[in-house]
């Protein structure tokens, strides 16, 4: 949940300054959550049990995703799989259903970009 989030962020920066506060506020002022991946608070830790901390963490994460799929300018930064040549748009934070590339930083959905299949954008 947090690499999505932080992979979320990049898009919530690059549009308006009031949706990261918006994050912050969601996070409760909380922004290693989405700075720093493996960094967790004693506070942190001790909501884990209780299932505060994930639901916090779902809650943002659909903020932030509603936003990047509606947005005029989020929308228009995702991909298109190269590969299957599908119309839908994907983004980096689908992070179970993706793959970047790790030399040209292209992204596949994750069935299609197997070991077997080379990256087309490399080989061009």
């Amino acid at each position: 949940a947090r690499t999505k989030l932080r992979s979320l962020k990049t898009y919530l920066q690059t549009c308006r300054s009031e949706l990261l506060k918006e994050l912050h506020r969601l996070l409760n002022g909380h922004e290693h959550l989405y700075q720093h991946v493996h960094q967790y608070s004693i506070e942190d830790l001790v909501s884990v049990p209780s299932g505060s901390l994930l639901k916090t963490l779902n809650k943002s994460i659909t903020f932030a995703v509603d936003h990047v799929r509606s947005c005029p300018l989020c929308s228009q930064k995702g991909f298109y799989c190269e590969i299957c040549r599908a119309d839908k748009i994907i983004y980096p934070f689908e992070v179970d259903n993706t793959v970047r590339c790790p030399s040209c930083k292209a992204l596949y959905h994750a069935s299609c970009k197997t070991p077997q299949v080379s990256c087309p954008k490399c080989l061009r």
